[in-house]
Formats: C-alpha cells, sequence, structure tokens
C-alpha cells in the first residue's frame, strides 16, 4: 500500500499516479514497527553472493573490499566483474572480451570468511 505524504490523494492507488502533492510523491507504507532496531555491530554474514564490478589497475590488481587480488597485467584499464560466494569460500573473477556474449572465470581465489556463515533462511 502505498501513502501520499500529503494526504491528498486519500491513499488510493488511482489518485497516486495522478498525486500532485507538494512533495510530489507517495511514499511506501512501513511495514517494520516503529520501534524495530538492528544491531548493525552484530550482524550475521550468511550464504550467498556479492557481486563487485573493478577496473584493473595498471599493476593488473583490483581491490575488493580492501584487499588485492591479481588479475593481470594484460587486462589493465579494463573492467572485470569479481564475485565473493561466503557459502563456497571463494572468490571467482570474471571478464568479458569485446563482442563475447558472457563473462569468461579468469581466476579464482579463497576467500575465507573470519566467522560462521549462516544458513540462509527465507522467511518471506
Amino acid at each position: 500500500m502505498w501513502e501520499c505524504q500529503s494526504g491528498g490523494c486519500n491513499g488510493s492507488p488511482r489518485a497516486i499516479h495522478r498525486c500532485h502533492c507538494p512533495q510530489g510523491r507517495a511514499l511506501p507504507q512501513r511495514k517494520l514497527p516503529e520501534d524495530f532496531e538492528i544491531d548493525a555491530n552484530n550482524l550475521p554474514i550468511t550464504e550467498g553472493k556479492a557481486h563487485f564490478i573493478r577496473q584493473v589497475k595498471e599493476n593488473g590488481t583490483i581491490s575488493v573490499l580492501n584487499e588485492d587480488f591479481d588479475v593481470g597485467e594484460s587486462l589493465a584499464h579494463e573492467y572485470v566483474w569479481a564475485t565473493i560466494d561466503t557459502k563456497q569460500g571463494q572468490s571467482m573473477i570474471y571478464y568479458r572480451e569485446k563482442n563475447e556474449e558472457e563473462a569468461g572465470l579468469i581466476k579464482i581465489y579463497d576467500y575465507k570468511i573470519g566467522e560462521n556463515v549462516k544458513i540462509f533462511e527465507e522467511k518471506f
């Protein structure tokens, strides 16, 4: 359910699309209680993948999460796709050649997480 900031749309989905309230936009209704808090210093790492696009430095390395990975000087100034897989404990580096449809795997590194990786539980 979307809610107009000015209240002039009466929350009607049709009216919101035509909303001309002073703020000029509708906001989603809050689904969490007002007093809901997350301890940002105690968030678990769950199994999954994090993706990063990085430009290869002149020395052939990229930096991901303050760690350097050797990609190769032949790719200096090119862009690569780095994926960290927390379940497998690996970092994979991909590169897509010009005129290629898919990126190819060029490097795999061990990437050990310094804490327990939680199983992802789908709750919704």
